[in-house]
């Protein structure tokens, strides 16, 4: 992928998130900061994905024990690290959201401060999923994932008050990501 500077206060339609990287399941060394195109964020290892996930949208591999490729450019190991996604997200609706992660192994995904889900802990393939009501509007939205080792997956995805599925989070149906400093 080329280069690309990035303004941090202009909306993207194709969307970013900021990574930090880290060596370790609980944060413990860090590595670097990336920015991360929304279409290459998440990951699926030999897990199949969920059938109502856009496999286009995803980063998939059937070979465990390996890092998203993006992330060995701060030279992330293949096993034992943890990723903390962040980003504005403007959501198009006021209503209530449907939040939802599939992760293997652990994860936390946070919506302005707000703890929605805490699923830290070992584990094969889980799925979590979560209500909030939103307000029409920018939103603070942060994923905490780390992996143990073994087949992973790390996937966020949302459901809008009018039933329409954005999964994995991109910009879709009005949603809209802004780069976080």
């Amino acid at each position: 992928m080329a280069s690309r500077v990035l303004d941090a206060k202009r909306v993207l339609d194709i969307g970013w998130w900021k990574v930090e990287v880290y060596s370790g399941t609980n944060f413990d060394i860090k590595l670097g900061t990336l920015y991360v195109q929304c279409e290459e964020a998440f990951f699926i290892g030999a897990w199949a994905p969920p059938g109502d996930y856009d496999i286009i949208n995803l980063f998939c591999t059937a070979l465990p024990d390996k890092a998203p490729p993006w992330a060995y450019k701060v030279n992330c190991p293949d096993i034992h690290y943890s990723l903390r996604y962040h980003a504005k997200v403007y959501l198009p609706l006021e209503g209530t959201y449907s939040f939802e992660s599939w992760n293997d192994d652990g994860l936390r995904l946070y919506v302005d401060g707000q703890k929605l889900i805490d699923d830290w802990n070992f584990h094969g393939p889980t799925r979590n999923v979560v209500n909030v009501a939103l307000a029409k509007g920018w939103h603070d939205i942060i994923v905490e994932y780390m992996e143990g080792g073994g087949n992973w997956v790390c996937l966020v995805g949302v459901t809008l008050p009018d039933g329409t599925k954005v999964k994995p989070l991109v910009p879709k149906a009005g949603i809209k990501f802004m780069v976080v400093p």
